[in-house]
């Protein structure tokens, strides 16, 4: 028997959208879906995982995608033309709305399920502390002009995507875009030192200009993008 992926029980499992399901009421565009991660084919619906029970769904999960659905109305649905913004946001509630969207997607690609698992009391909010430690940034991404058209080609794609360049100490890096947003989580191993992990991502966010969005704040300032438009399309072929 079939149980809910987040609670372990086996109530009758409904629909959880791998895309939040608001981001077709917010971006009325969009009528396209394709994952180069499954059949690379184009699809005319979100997709979707039947393993989620009704409460957890419906309650917790649903509290985290008002979180993400607000975001969305202040940032993720506008086009930015400069990278110089500040973003507000609480860093509990992100951090598990994005983990809970990366299990989502995680379980639909048959990976290895261990350290998502272990996330899941944190992300229902049974457990005030993440198992393991973890490092949450952000950077933005800005228009590229259409040379032939000549016009501004902005950043139009919501997708996942994992890290798959070795970094030291990081067990688990996966990354989302959200049109002129892109966000970036490296899980720790257990035992990783400060020290280490300091030097990482210091050297992460010089590579790419990623900004760490850390724990104790509620804003950051971003003056630098950390791509353009033309190279988030090229990254997703």
């Amino acid at each position: 028997m079939k149980v809910c992926a987040y609670c372990g029980k086996s109530d009758k499992l409904t629909r959880e959208h791998i895309f939040p399901d608001f981001f077709s009421k917010e971006f009325p565009t969009y009528g396209i879906y394709v994952d180069r991660m499954r059949d690379d084919l184009p699809h005319s619906s979100a997709p979707i995982i039947r393993d989620v029970c009704s409460e957890c769904n419906n309650n917790r999960l649903s509290l985290l995608d008002e979180y993400g659905r607000k975001l969305t109305n202040e940032y993720f649905a506008r086009d930015l033309t400069l990278a110089d913004i500040t973003f507000y946001y609480d860093h509990n509630q992100l951090s598990r709305w994005l983990l809970k969207l990366w299990y989502n997607d995680a379980r639909t690609h048959h990976e290895n399920l261990s350290v998502y698992k272990s996330f899941i009391p944190y992300v229902l909010g049974n457990d005030i502390e993440p198992p393991l430690a973890f490092t949450l940034m952000m950077g933005i991404i800005i228009p590229t002009l259409h040379t032939e058209k000549k016009q501004m080609l902005f950043p139009k794609v919501n997708r996942y995507g994992k890290v798959t360049e070795s970094i030291e100490g990081v067990v688990l890096g996966r990354l989302a875009f959200f049109t002129s947003y892109v966000f970036a989580m490296f899980i720790w191993k257990t035992g990783t030192p400060r020290q280490i992990r300091k030097k990482e991502i210091a050297k992460i966010s010089q590579d790419t200009r990623l900004v760490e969005l850390h724990r104790n704040d509620r804003q950051a300032k971003i003056t630098s993008p950390c791509m353009s438009a033309m190279s988030a399309i090229l990254l997703g072929r």
